[in-house]
């Protein structure tokens, strides 16, 4: 199927209002999203791009590349969490197109 780069908010989990139907960010799929330190991230995953870009955002809909090619490679199926300030990616897989 089709991969996306739509943006949705909601405040309940029950009701859901599309913030962005494109994000600046390339579609992909299989990646991670996380909060920190005030910013909103969107990691790796398959996209057109390699699955190693990083991007941010302070309000969920205007993003900014971090970088196209992060220390840790093309990955897919990762997990990252934010904690002491860091965050921390582990595992997943290789992310080739």
């Amino acid at each position: 199927g089709a991969v996306m780069n739509d943006v949705w908010r909601s405040a309940d989990g029950v009701s859901w209002v599309r913030a962005a139907a494109r994000a600046k960010w390339p579609a992909r799929a299989h990646h991670v999203s996380l909060a920190h330190r005030g910013r909103l991230y969107v990691i790796a995953g398959t996209s057109s791009v390699g699955g190693a870009d990083v991007w941010a955002s302070y309000d969920g809909v205007n993003f900014e590349v971090v970088t196209w090619h992060a220390e840790f490679g093309p990955r897919t199926g990762h997990g990252v969490v934010s904690h002491a300030g860091y965050m921390w990616l582990y595992g997943g897989g290789l992310g080739v197109n």
